[in-house]
């Protein structure tokens, strides 16, 4: 058995040089098994712990895993008791993590007691790798990824994120003629919407270059804003740029339906926080990104953005939010895919799975993989919603709910809307597959209802509120009720540059020389500020 992040990384990172080499003709991606020298091989992607379905009741003689610290940890462990054939062997590959990784304490240190053999490389043991490559690579990467993917160590995430970030990625004056514009929107409900301008050369250093930023925090400014007047404003701040795409939060529905009207080209984020991370840590390292020195509050959150130490400590790599998008009270029961729960219970036992959601653009049940549930705040203002067929909501008052007329904040309700509710049944499930059986859940029945509002409050108790965070759609279901869940530069550098691939001129010249030659000498280049726009 084959076993890595997805079917598709599988046949990019293993089979095609496998079979190439081979000279046989590479495995089709659509299928889940092949033969190879009279030997069946099974291929099974592992993005979440529903893959534990795949490998239950198999009988193995040997498993190779791609990526091995990606695995969801049910999933190995599953495929550990699968080795049943006498001198079976897991053969596993990956890139380290955090050194609270489950595969680091429960199996990489304790090798001598449970027969595991491990070797710890660095990018200069690849002989494959091309000497400039390495170099390159080597420059754009600081932090925890330079430790852990050049010099192969478990590296905690801890302290500041973009620790590179320094006065060279600054600058001052005005670039000549980029090659087109992007923007970044980060779509606040209980936090503040920000956008930011980025005049974007793809082959000349800089490859990237933010003009200004916006921001609107209701918090302080004493009020939100609506849809249509956050667009108003993105509108002007854009003014008469050549952009190609503005990049969104995916589950931003209303206000991305709201740009569309305004005939502006957008595009969903990507909204892989690591991934993002990662590929913006690179542009900042390699001097790739600069920031007009005006864009204050950009450079206090790059400057002020850290790892969450307590996520660290359980393995995981998280950044800290101080205020997250979806705040409900402890009681609210989440419909996750085998139960109902207080969304205070996942919190305590730091539960992770999938749940049940309602996707907005195809307008149907799905699920979804949930993490990262997390206490927001203690003792919250919050609204109580009340439908007349008895259900009940409690939730910070920025909080949206799926009504008839879209995603409406709990505070902007009026007994005029009508509620979308959620009726979904799962059932256990047992296929046959060879001479196994495989179980699993599916989704039997879904329905969508509506419900009028019987009563909409201000509690005078404060209480604590929670949040947590979801892989590809923006909704979750909370007391049967269909709500919404929750930073503009990671989502339009990662958007436009999904590879994260640098330029690098020709020229063997510092980054100081560069930065010189590209913006000249002037000693007064950090002296000035603009690029803000509140």
């Amino acid at each position: 058995m084959i076993l890595g992040v997805s079917r598709e990384s599988i046949q990019r990172n293993i089979l095609k040089d496998l079979y190439d080499r081979m000279g046989f003709p590479t495995p089709s991606s659509k299928t889940n098994e092949a033969k190879l020298y009279g030997r069946r091989i099974y291929f099974v992607g592992c993005n979440n712990e529903r893959a534990v379905s795949s490998i239950q009741g198999s009988t193995l003689a040997i498993a190779y895993v791609d990526e091995a610290p990606k695995m969801p940890y049910p999933a190995w462990s599953m495929l550990v008791t699968r080795l049943r054939v006498p001198g079976a062997q897991l053969l596993a590959t990956g890139n380290p993590e955090g050194p609270a990784h489950w595969l680091k304490k429960e199996y990489l240190d304790r090798g001598k007691e449970i027969d595991l053999v491990h070797w710890d490389f660095n990018i200069e043991d690849n002989p494959s790798l091309d000497p400039a490559y390495i170099k390159d690579t080597k420059a754009s990467l600081s932090g925890i990824f330079y430790r852990r993917l050049i010099l192969g160590e478990w590296a905690a995430a801890h302290g500041a994120i973009y620790d590179n970030f320094d006065e060279m990625n600054l600058y001052e004056n005005p670039r000549n003629n980029p090659n087109y514009y992007i923007v970044g929107v980060d779509y606040g409900t209980t936090n503040a919407t920000a956008a930011v301008l980025c005049a974007i050369t793809p082959n000349q250093w800089p490859q990237i270059a933010v003009e200004s930023e916006y921001y609107w925090d209701s918090s302080k400014k004493g009020r939100s804003k609506t849809d249509f007047e956050l667009v108003k404003d993105i509108k002007e701040f854009i003014g008469y740029k050549s952009v190609r795409a503005i990049y969104v939060d995916p589950a931003a529905a209303s206000l991305k339906l709201e740009l569309r009207q305004n005939d502006l080209p957008v595009i969903d984020a990507t909204n892989d926080v690591i991934l993002g991370i990662k590929i913006v840590s690179k542009f900042i390292s390699g001097k790739n990104l600069v920031i007009q020195k005006g864009c204050t509050t950009l450079r206090e959150h790059l400057a002020s953005y850290e790892w969450d130490s307590k996520a660290a400590d359980r393995g995981e790599d998280k950044p800290v939010k101080v205020n997250d998008h979806i705040c409900l009270a402890g009681d609210t029961l989440i419909q996750t895919e085998k139960y109902e729960c207080e969304i205070e219970l996942l919190f305590l036992d730091q539960t992770k799975g999938d749940l049940v959601n309602y996707n907005i653009n195809a307008k149907k049940i799905e699920i979804d993989a949930f993490n990262n549930v997390q206490l927001t705040r203690k003792k919250a203002q919050v609204i109580e919603l009340r439908l007349c067929d008895g259900n009940k909501l409690i939730a910070t008052p920025d909080h949206k709910v799926l009504t008839t007329k879209g995603m409406v904040k709990i505070e902007d309700l009026t007994l005029s809307h009508i509620v979308l509710k959620s009726d979904a049944v799962i059932m256990q499930t047992a296929e046959a597959i060879d001479d196994r059986i495989v179980y699993g859940r599916k989704l039997m029945r879904t329905e969508i209802k509506k419900s009028k509002i019987k009563s909409i409050k201000t509690l005078p108790s404060r209480t604590d509120v929670y949040c947590l965070g979801t892989k590809k759609n923006g909704t979750i279901i909370a007391n049967g009720i269909i709500v919404s869940n929750c930073d503009a530069l990671r989502y339009a550098i990662a958007s436009a540059f999904p590879t994260g691939e640098l330029y690098h001129p020709d020229e063997n010249l510092t980054i100081e020389q560069l930065r010189r030659k590209v913006y000249g000498d002037s000693p007064d280049i950090f002296n000035q500020s603009s690029g803000g726009y509140y």
